[in-house]
């Protein structure tokens, strides 16, 4: 079939299914190469090949599904998260910022910034270890302000929140126990 809606639409609902998820991939794989101007289809693509850890094909659809689309605030989310699994921080940063601005409340953006602090650390440019874990505290204490109500008994945040906090501990007794010896 070379209709590109169609191959869409089949990714889609194979996705609902159990087991199914290479077929589904395959599916926005072919709506992609028959309509290279498909946001949609780039953009689900590109989520799969994130999940699927294929994060340089990821960043190169959602780039492209952001060029198509930039009034899509799904995949300015989903692009802030390819750049922050190639470790591409401050990109990452602008991605989310730029979804918070087309649409507020966003929650998952505070999450997927929190996560990119907590994983970026000291690596992240400008920052240094406890600046990053504040930044990544404080982004999942707005995560779960904005979520309310809406936030799962499971959700990971408070743990993540928890985790951090001891981190952050460790590490300013490290640094003053540093001050101390010099």
């Amino acid at each position: 079939n070379n209709d590109a809606e169609l191959h869409f639409l089949k990714g889609q609902m194979l996705l609902r299914e159990d087991g199914r998820l290479r077929e589904a991939l395959d599916h926005f794989q072919k709506a992609v190469e028959l309509r290279p101007d498909y946001p949609e289809a780039r953009t689900a693509l590109g989520v799969q090949q994130l999940a699927g850890a294929n994060y340089a094909e990821a960043l190169t659809n959602l780039s492209a599904a952001a060029a198509l689309s930039p009034e899509l605030v799904e995949v300015h989310l989903n692009l802030g998260d390819a750049y922050r699994a190639n470790k591409q921080w401050k990109k990452a940063q602008e991605s989310f910022e730029k979804a918070m601005k087309m649409k507020s409340p966003l929650p998952e953006a505070h999450f997927n910034l929190a996560l990119m602090y907590m994983s970026a650390g000291a690596t992240f440019p400008g920052l240094d270890s406890v600046t990053s874990l504040e930044k990544s505290i404080d982004e999942f204490t707005k995560y779960r302000n904005e979520s309310g109500a809406k936030l799962a008994k499971d959700d990971p945040s408070g743990p993540y929140i928890d985790e951090l906090t001891r981190q952050l501990e460790r590490e300013k007794e490290r640094r003053r126990g540093d001050d101390q010896h010099r």
